[in-house]
């Protein structure tokens, strides 16, 4: 008997995150409903991953700076513009305690889904994309 593969047709995540616990509960919660989900905790493996289409990214909106490690607004948002230049029409969402990235996801068309409530927010998120 040969071997035989099963192809996986799940939507593929990139989920970014670089705290731990809220990457696997996220993560968790991804794979639970479905998703094939690809985690990395830094950016530097997102742009270098990003370069593989992904049918969603999700990604933090805070870093810290390496190697200084302090925190960078807004860096998700340089994120999406350094992939959607490859791709064009990405599905990105930027998660994040900080309300005031908002607006500037807004002005590219990301969605900002805010940390207070991830849950409802990315679950509403992503039933729109199923």
């Amino acid at each position: 008997m040969g071997i035989s593969f099963k192809p996986d047709n799940r939507k593929r995540v990139l989920y970014v995150e670089d705290d731990r616990d809220s990457r696997e509960a996220v993560g968790m919660f991804l794979d639970d409903m479905g998703f094939q989900v690809t985690e990395t905790d830094n950016l530097q493996d997102a742009e270098r991953i990003g370069r593989e289409l992904f049918d969603v990214y999700i990604v933090d909106g805070t870093f810290p700076r390496v190697p200084a490690g302090q925190a960078v607004r807004g860096i998700g948002i340089e994120l999406y513009d350094r992939i959607h230049r490859i791709y064009g029409k990405i599905n990105y969402a930027i998660l994040s305690l900080d309300d005031d990235l908002e607006d500037a996801c807004k002005a590219r068309g990301i969605v900002f889904i805010g940390k207070s409530r991830p849950g409802n927010g990315l679950l509403e998120y992503l039933k729109g994309l199923q």
